[in-house]
């Protein structure tokens, strides 16, 4: 009896471990497209991400930011997602509040386990105004996570 409870609780470990396991995706397996959208939505804490699965989740989402943010160029990229789009791939939205629009971003990495790291890039001069950006990150059905987290890193770039 006690070497079944052993195994069993060996394997449960085991399976921990593999389910835990976070790994990079390659950068070929994703693109991403940066949008400014200057909105702002008060008392929002940011950045706010979005996942979304079907046409009918983006039609939504845009129909929700459509009075607080400039979403035409967004509307114009977001254009090509179809439902056979989404039958075997997904977006991740992520909006990020900045307070001088001089301040860019790239993706860094983005892991198996939903952990995107995101660089902010930061000038050595910056325009004082306030900007919002939408990012857009195009993954495949294999690559979705039960939840993205951002972590923001700057990098001066001076």
């Amino acid at each position: 009896m006690m070497k079944k409870f052993v195994i069993y609780m060996m394997t449960i470990s085991v399976l921990m471990t593999v389910s835990c396991k976070k790994e990079a995706i390659p950068m070929e397996d994703f693109s991403v497209q940066y949008i400014q959208t200057n909105g702002y939505i008060e008392g929002r804490k940011y950045p706010i991400t979005n996942v979304i699965s079907s046409k009918n989740e983006l039609d939504r989402y845009i129909k929700a930011y459509e009075n607080t943010n400039d979403l035409k160029e967004f509307k114009d990229a977001t254009n090509v997602y179809s439902n056979d789009y989404f039958a075997k791939s997904f977006i991740v939205i992520i909006m990020l509040q900045e307070g001088s629009g001089s301040i860019g971003h790239k993706v860094e990495k983005i892991e198996t386990n939903g952990d995107i790291t995101i660089s902010r890039l930061i000038p050595w001069g910056q325009f004082p105004v306030v900007a919002a950006w939408s990012i857009i990150i195009e993954l495949n059905n294999s690559y979705k996570a039960r939840r993205f987290h951002v972590r923001l890193i700057d990098k001066l770039l001076y």
